[in-house]
């Protein structure tokens, strides 16, 4: 047809097998009205060319097929800015045999629907290539209904659909879209890749995908998978609504290259409870910015990987959200970054895993590790300038288990940081490696109500404003520092046991430095214990080091055991109120005025060397060895077997001494000379053994 109109009632071109039939619509005002159908392929092969490139070439029908039955073969060519294929219903690309489909050069096509490869064996392919040309419908656009169908959206063109957009539709199906280029570019009321099919969706090179007024879901039923990839800068995915990757089947989105997904809605990443998740953001440039939460396996399974510069950023963010769901965040690389404006949740009830590695770096407001009872969360901080910052603070173990692991020049920092937070809960914090660094603006709190454990090892750092070792009635907290160089800053003064039961051990020449006071067993029925090298019970270890002024005891049960294989270990902080030293193992030296300390000093093993003052009670025990140039304001017992020792030039002094039948005096002297070796202000019980050596002088 040049120039001339055609009107009938159905169109058929190709109608009968093995037929081939073919019309062209060009230029002049050209047009073909049919009041029904058109069938472009019924069960032959048929072509349809509508050239407009200089003027009006026009095809109109209600609804038109392009290969209707199973073996036919229907290919259209929509050529030019004045041509224009208009459907009042719907365009079947595929319907049950081969449709193809050209718009170019500006071309237009219209329906109220388009669906490619609608039937299952079905084939449908599109193409809107060009600056003008369009596919525009106004409802529907469906690649892969029941067949395998694909869009390609090029150079310019442009698809719109004032419905949903569908890519893989029904289980079996197989969609593809591809919006390539600059300018290029689909415009979908809402987007499903992978409905209850398989569903591939690439936007590359500047290619633009808007869902404007609902939400993108990707895997939507169990049987449905969705796949896109935003690959190119100026590449780009958004929506007003949500993102969900996986809802109940299986979604996979990646970005790379600077790709860009935005959306203003909430975000989830392995939604149902069969749902399988997994985004990938990667590349300098490449972002993901979400208006609303984005959670990481809802019920299902997710995993989120932002590398090598890529960057996501939402306001809360929750890792591990029902019981049973599974979720796992990795950020990767230098410039790699996830931005959560508020709280961020590592295994709310379920399952949560946050990894930050090699120079990647989290950050939010309050970070909760192991929220709800019988969760767990586990964070991750590796590698030098991988960093996790939490400006309130991190709770590790809300009321489940939480684990974080700071290692190899990692950093984390925070405002307070609490570990064991609510009855029942379980916190495990390690800091491990030169270089590697907890930094809590505010209090460390281990074991707040809960269980908590600190290790601080082989040169890591820990620095808070203060700390408490089992803060609260109920609450248990372990501190570890072991190691040359590892080292937990207390900038005020540091509880052990403040209202619950708390141990420090410092071990191999790990230490604590404490701006004001180290105080063991604040509160009636607290309890606190600090170990000097080990455990009382335990094999001996190298004494670690506490650098503070002073050590008080408080109303509850305190306890400092000196189990250490040094040997000549100085402790030179002064103690004061009423609790219980330990000497153990190894020779330790007090160096300190601890005249306020009015507890007991218990001498089971090693050497205690009293170079200070000491006010409490000291009982000797076999296998123990008293000695030192100090004060001792309290009775001083040596049973059988212990040891009271005397160098000549020192003088012990003692308020009252008691030496059993089988203890021993042991003395060792050079030269004659005035100063007396002890000095006994009140009672003094002989009996024992006296042992004198030379020192060869």
């Amino acid at each position: 047809l040049n120039g001339a109109t055609l009107t009938d009632y159905t169109g058929y071109i190709g109608r009968q097998a093995g037929s081939v039939g073919s019309v062209a619509v060009a230029s002049g005002g050209a047009s073909w009205n049919n009041d029904s159908a058109l069938y472009v392929g019924y069960n032959g092969t048929g072509s349809l060319d509508i050239l407009g490139q200089f003027s009006a070439a026009t095809v109109k029908d209600i609804t038109g097929y392009l290969g209707f039955a199973s073996g036919s073969s229907g290919t259209a060519i929509v050529d030019g800015g004045f041509a224009k294929w208009i459907n009042t219903s719907d365009l079947h690309v595929g319907y049950g045999g081969a449709g193809n489909l050209t718009v170019q050069n500006g071309g237009v096509v219209s329906s109220g629907g388009t669906w490619i490869g609608s039937q299952a064996g079905s084939t449908g392919t599109v193409t809107v290539q060009g600056t003008g040309s369009a596919l525009n419908n106004a409802v529907s656009l469906t690649v892969g209904d029941a067949g395998t169908g694909t869009l390609n959206i090029l150079s310019g063109g442009k698809a719109t659909n004032g419905d949903v957009g569908s890519i893989g539709n029904i289980a079996g199906s197989t969609g593809t879209v591809t919006v390539d280029g600059m300018g290029s570019a689909w415009t979908t009321h809402d987007l499903e890749v992978g409905h209850g099919g398989n569903g591939t969706l690439n936007i590359t090179n500047g290619g633009l995908v808007t869902s404007s007024v609902g939400d993108v879901i990707l895997g939507g039923l169990t049987s449905g998978s969705g796949n896109v990839t935003i690959n190119g800068v100026n590449s780009k995915l958004t929506s007003v609504g949500t993102i969900q990757v996986g809802l109940n089947g299986t979604g996979n989105l990646t970005l790379s290259n600077g790709g860009f997904v935005s959306n203003a809605g909430d975000s989830n990443i392995g939604l149902g409870p069969a749902s399988n998740g997994a985004v990938t953001v990667q590349g300098g440039g490449s972002s993901w910015n979400i208006g609303g939460v984005l959670t990481i396996a809802q019920r299902g399974t997710g995993t989120l990987d932002i590398l090598a510069g890529g960057q996501v950023s939402n306001t809360s963010g929750t890792i591990g959200s029902i019981a049973g769901s599974n979720g796992t965040v990795t950020v990767a690389g230098a410039g790699s970054s996830w931005i959560n404006s508020n709280d961020l949740f590592v295994g709310t009830d379920g399952t949560g895993t946050l990894n930050i590695q090699n120079g990647g770096a989290a950050s939010n407001a309050v970070g909760y590790v192991g929220y709800g009872a019988g969760s767990t969360g586990t964070v991750h901080i590796d590698g030098p300038g991988s960093a996790w910052t939490s400006s309130t603070g991190v709770a590790l173990g809300y009321a489940g288990d939480g684990v974080l692991s700071i290692t190899n020049g990692g950093e984390v920092n925070n405002g307070v940081g609490i570990i064991g937070v609510a009855t029942g809960s379980n916190g495990v914090a390690t800091v491990s490696g030169v270089g590697s660094t907890w930094t809590n603006v505010s209090d460390l709190r281990v074991g707040q109500i809960g269980s908590g454990s600190l290790a601080v090892l082989n040169g890591g750092k820990v620095n808070s404003s203060s700390g408490l070792i089992g803060y609260l009635a109920g609450s248990t907290g372990n501190v570890s520092i072991d190691g040359n160089n590892s080292a937990w800053n207390v900038n005020t003064a540091l509880f052990v046991g403040y209202g619950g039961v708390g141990t420090l051990t410092l071990a191999n020449g790990g230490g604590v430095t404490v701006g004001a006071f180290v105080r063991v067993a604040d509160q009636a029925g607290s309890t606190g214990t600090l170990n000097i090298g080990a455990a009382a019970g335990s094999p001996a270890a190298v004494a670690g080091t506490l650098n503070g002024a002073n050590v008080q005891f408080g109303a509850g049960a305190g306890t400092i055991n000196f189990n250490h294989t040094n040997t000549n270990y100085s402790f030179a902080s002064a103690m004061s109120g009423a609790g219980t030293l330990n000497q153990i193992s190894g020779i330790t030296r007090l160096t300190a005025d601890s005249s306020a300390f009015t507890g007991t000093t218990n001498v089971t093993s090693g050497t205690l060397l009293v170079d200070g003052k000491l006010g409490s009670l000291v009982d000797v025990q076999q296998s123990g060895t008293l000695g030192g140039s100090g004060f001792i304001g309290g009775d001083v017992n040596i049973a059988d077997g212990g040891t009271l020792l005397g160098v000549q030039g020192q003088t012990l002094t003692m308020q009252n001494l008691n030496l059993s039948n089988a203890s021993n005096v042991n003395v060792t002297l050079n030269n004659p000379g005035t100063t007396a070796l002890f000095n006994i202000a009140g009672d003094l019980t002989l009996d024992g053994a006296l042992n004198i050596t030379s020192d060869g002088a």
